[in-house]
């Protein structure tokens, strides 16, 4: 599995990281790719809330920093 970061919106004490998943299945061959994105919210320098969502935009709104 490939985990790719590919860009970081906001600063400071909040932040969505996107990424992209590239997976293959051992068994089946089977591949997949996908994005995943996380908000991260930190106070004095400490995380104190992290969470993902399957798609960029939805995690962008969520944290409202939409492009």
């Amino acid at each position: 599995m490939v985990h790719d970061l590919e860009r970081v919106v906001g600063s400071r004490n909040r932040f969505v990281s996107i990424h992209r998943v590239r997976a293959k299945a051992r068994q089946s061959g089977i591949v997949q790719d996908f994005r995943i994105a996380y908000i991260w919210t930190y106070r004095g320098g400490r995380l104190i809330h992290a969470q993902g969502f399957r798609d960029a935009d939805e995690a962008l709104k969520a944290a409202r920093l939409e492009d």
